[in-house]
């Protein structure tokens, strides 16, 4: 019987790979559910947080990675891995991979390898384009050993065709990002009442990429145009963070002018909520009524599922792959860089009095996995 093994992500409280990459995660449900015999390499189910850098914490992915690749080559060269098996990296860049075809080789074993590749340097506003001098030839590298590679939106696959020499079409799949939106309700728990007031919530990283700056000029417009509607910062973090520490300087100096502008208020009018465990996020979102973002370095976004699980309506730059992740819907996407224009569809979207359904934003994805299994060559 054909079997896969599968490399998951560590889990962040403050990432995805906390409802992605866990035991009852979305892409280990999904495979148990369909019968497929799997081997999993998790070290640990222990939630960590990032202490060193942003995206991912650097000692935590190299300790977990070598784990796993540990694991997985002693697997190989013990015969327990077989020439029809295939094994799944849930990450492109996973530290230690080269020796996991040598031990392949070395066996003389032709299992199939995949990955996930979530951006990478193709992506000119990723953190790892700066590295490009270096990092690109270990990119080509393992593009040219990979028999597939999985991401998110045809976007990012074609970065990968026009950057990586060694990318070849055939093994390059844009099948979705992986999503299960029945995760994050049993993550939120029993009471999933919806009550919208008139609240944005951001929930990007506050980093450089995400253009945080561009989010704290709408919220002065609006915030100086009208006193009905209210702005949250959430983030999962201890504290906010950035890879340009001058926009948190300038975040709390924006939540101090006009907590002293609306100090009779009771509700903040833009506030920054921190520590927040994923089941806080989903009750903020089932509150808030537009989930706002405007970043330079996205595909398709979590954030963008979550928020439409819990009935949030997205507004999102007309760029990259929003557009068609929103289905052209012109009422979610603004002329990216342009406060005017965001801020009318903002005024749009929370003064709408009809409740929406937003499970057409998701829905889509909830076959990613099925998609993902079939090229592997699982029959679904």
């Amino acid at each position: 019987m054909k079997k896969l093994f599968y490399l998951p992500l560590e889990m962040y409280k403050e990432r995805y790979t906390e409802y992605l990459s866990s035991q009852r995660g979305m892409f280990q449900s999904k495979v148990e559910a369909l019968g497929i015999e799997l081997t999993v390499y998790r070290p640990s189910s222990r939630l960590n947080s990032i202490t060193n850098g942003v995206v991912l914490d650097p000692v935590a992915r190299v300790n977990w990675a070598f784990q796993q690749t540990e694991c997985l080559v002693s697997d190989i060269m013990n015969g327990f891995v077989g020439d029809d098996d295939v094994i799944y990296f849930e990450d492109f860049w996973h530290p230690g991979m080269e020796m996991v075809p040598y031990a392949l080789h070395l066996a003389n074993k032709k299992t199939k390898l995949f990955a996930f590749n979530h951006a990478q340097s193709v992506d000119p506003n990723d953190f790892t384009f700066d590295m490009r001098s270096w990092i690109r030839p270990f990119e080509e590298a393992w593009c040219n050993r990979l028999d597939g590679i999985f991401c998110a939106d045809t976007t990012l696959e074609g970065f990968m065709l026009r950057e990586w020499k060694s990318a070849k079409v055939k093994r390059l799949h844009a099948t979705g990002t992986v999503f299960d939106h029945q995760v994050l309700l049993d993550i939120a728990g029993e009471d999933l009442s919806i009550s919208k007031d008139k609240t944005v919530v951001f929930s990007s990283r506050w980093d450089k990429e995400k253009n945080p700056d561009f989010f704290m000029a709408l919220v002065d417009l609006v915030l100086f145009e009208r006193d009905d509607i209210n702005f949250v910062v959430c983030t999962g973090s201890k504290e906010l963070r950035s890879n340009k520490p001058e926009l948190v300087v300038e975040a709390v100096s924006l939540r101090n002018k006009w907590r002293s502008k609306r100090g009779r208020f009771t509700t903040m009018p833009f506030s920054i909520r921190t520590g927040l465990s994923k089941s806080d996020y989903y009750a903020q979102l089932r509150d808030a009524k537009v989930q706002f973002n405007c970043a330079s370095q996205d595909f398709v976004s979590y954030t963008l599922l979550e928020a439409a699980t819990f009935g949030c309506a997205p507004l999102y730059p007309n760029y990259l792959s929003f557009p068609t992740a929103l289905q052209h819907r012109a009422d979610h996407l603004y002329r990216k860089g342009d406060l005017l224009d965001a801020k009318a569809k903002l005024y749009y979207l929370l003064d709408k009095t009809d409740t929406t359904d937003y499970r057409w934003v998701y829905q889509k994805y909830e076959g990613s996995v099925q998609r993902m299994l079939n090229i592997m060559g699982f029959q679904i």
